[in-house]
C-alpha cells in the first residue's frame, strides 16, 4: 500500500490485513478470519478461523477458546458461552458436555459441575440449577454428590429428611 501520493514505494501489507492493488491503507482480515503473513492483496487469502477458537477483525492469529466456551465451527468471531446445563473444562473446544449426574451447571459458561448438596440426590444429567436435586424425605439420607438416596441405618439412627448423613439417636429415644 502507498499510505502518501507521490511516493516511489509501496509498503508490504501488515498482518492481520490485506491490502488491494492501489489500495492507501491496509484493510482487516474479517472477523472470522486471521492472517500471520504480509503483504495479502484480497481477503480471499486471510485465513478462517478454526474451531475451537475465534479470530475478531485484524486478528494476527486465532484466540484459543477459555474453558467453559466453545466454538464449534470454522470462522467464529467469538467463542460462546456453554449454556446452563452444560460445562467444558477445557480450552480450544468445539462444544460442551451435559452436566454430570447428581450435579447442576447453573447460569452459562460453567466450567465444572456442581454436586448436589447433602440431603438431595439426582440421577439426572444436565440439571440448570440446584433445586433441581431432589430433597430426600423422612427415612433417607444422601451424601453430597449423590445420585440415589440411601436408606436410613435400622436401629440406633434417625433420619429426619432433608439429611446428609444418618444421625445417631442417644439410648431411650426412639429413631424413626
Amino acid at each position: 500500500f502507498m499510505s502518501e501520493s507521490g511516493r516511489t514505494a509501496c509498503f508490504d501489507c501488515t498482518a492481520g490485513s490485506y491490502c488491494e492493488i492501489g489500495s492507501s491503507a491496509p484493510l482487516p482480515c474479517q472477523a472470522g478470519s486471521f492472517s500471520g503473513a504480509t503483504g495479502l492483496v484480497s481477503a480471499a487469502e486471510c485465513s478462517p478461523c478454526p474451531p475451537g477458537s475465534a479470530c475478531s477483525t485484524g486478528a494476527t492469529e486465532p484466540a484459543t477458546c477459555n474453558p467453559g466456551t466453545y466454538a464449534a465451527e470454522r470462522g467464529m468471531a467469538a467463542c460462546s458461552l456453554c449454556e446452563p446445563g452444560k460445562y467444558q473444562p477445557a480450552s480450544n473446544s468445539t462444544g460442551c458436555l451435559p452436566c454430570a449426574v447428581a450435579s447442576y451447571c447453573a447460569g452459562s459458561g460453567s466450567t465444572s459441575p456442581t454436586p448436589c448438596p447433602g440431603g438431595t440426590y439426582s440421577n439426572a444429567t444436565g440439571l440448570k440449577h440446584e433445586l433441581s436435586c431432589t430433597v430426600v424425605e423422612s427415612g433417607y439420607w444422601a451424601p453430597t454428590g449423590s445420585q440415589f438416596r440411601k436408606t436410613c441405618p435400622a436401629s440406633g439412627f434417625t433420619c429426619p429428611g432433608g439429611g446428609s448423613e444418618p444421625i445417631l439417636v442417644e439410648s431411650g429415644q426412639a429413631s424413626v
